[in-house]
């Protein structure tokens, strides 16, 4: 069973990336033990080896059918951010993989592919380097205008309640007439510059260092957040409390990290969510990246 799972493993790494090292590595990571998998991690491994299969079975598709499928598993791939049990991140995680490692290298794969069609991340870098400073170099928490931008359109399309973690990229892709993985490109280099690893810690570091302001968001959303932020219970203040500070010391706000610093379980702690948004009228925990800065000027009192 053991050798015929790494037989597996390493056809499908040599056919996705070339035969690396490093990947193949946290593969036999995940398979080399002579343990069996378990139930649910077998299952989640089935649904990212199907993911994968339709990306690359059908990336020169011409048929709707297939195109379809292609746009499903690049989107499901592409998709970062989310709580989600199934979501590809949450999937690497469990099975021991570095999801941004991975989505990369599939993101990657696809270039080659498709060289000479859509260069479409080659255009992305180009214009990342036009528009760095004259030095050319990767300042820490400097952003081109076009991350910045895309970070503008997350923070103006989270305002909208009909909006959540699953189409907000699609949000974006419509407003400034972008792919989906031009999106997530400038996402990804937002997040290195910035330090974090996911949109709530993104916008609210954001807004911290200037680089997004409150004056893009509407007014109404404003008054919304403030008078939101008054209902709260010290449990879903507390909740609030916590996020900010895993946001500023580790980057990213996640529901598990949360639990743990507030010593509560995982229901307590969606409870006390639920109750927070229903607060502020919305359904994505992205939205608490502006509403910790709202809180933050408020308490201020700026």
């Amino acid at each position: 069973m053991e050798e015929r799972l790494e037989r597996k493993v390493e056809v499908m790494d040599k056919g996705m990336f070339g035969g690396d090292t490093l990947a193949l590595g946290q593969y036999l990571g995940i398979f080399g033990s002579r343990s069996p998998i378990e139930p649910e991690k077998g299952l989640m491994l089935a649904v990212l080896k199907d993911a994968i299969a339709c990306f690359q079975k059908y990336v020169h598709a011409r048929h709707q059918k297939g195109n379809n499928l292609f746009r499903e598993a690049e989107e499901w791939i592409s998709e970062m951010d989310s709580d989600r049990l199934f979501s590809f991140g949450n999937i690497c995680e469990i099975l021991d993989l570095n999801p941004d490692y991975f989505r990369q290298r599939l993101i990657n794969w696809k270039e080659e592919q498709t060289n000479g069609n859509k260069p479409y991340i080659q255009a992305s870098r180009l214009e990342d380097a036009s528009l760095l400073p004259e030095s050319g170099k990767n300042i820490e928490g400097m952003l081109t205008s076009m991350q910045t931008e895309v970070l503008r359109g997350a923070a103006i399309s989270l305002c909208n309640p009909t909006i959540n973690g699953n189409n907000i990229r699609k949000q974006i892709s419509s407003d400034y007439g972008m792919s989906a993985i031009d999106v997530d490109y400038n996402l990804r280099k937002a997040y290195a510059r910035l330090k974090v690893r996911d949109l709530p810690s993104a916008l609210y570091i954001a807004f911290r260092k200037g680089i997004l302001n409150l004056n893009d968001i509407p007014s109404e959303n404003l008054k919304s957040i403030v008078k939101g932020l008054e209902k709260l219970t010290p449990k879903e203040a507390g909740v609030l409390k916590a996020y900010k500070e895993l946001a500023l010391e580790y980057g990213r706000v996640r529901e598990q990290s949360a639990s743990k610093f507030l010593n509560i379980s995982h229901d307590a702690l969606r409870t006390r969510k639920t109750g927070i948004y229903e607060k502020f009228g919305v359904n994505n925990t992205a939205y608490f990246g502006i509403v910790l800065y709202v809180d933050e000027k408020r308490q201020s009192g700026t």
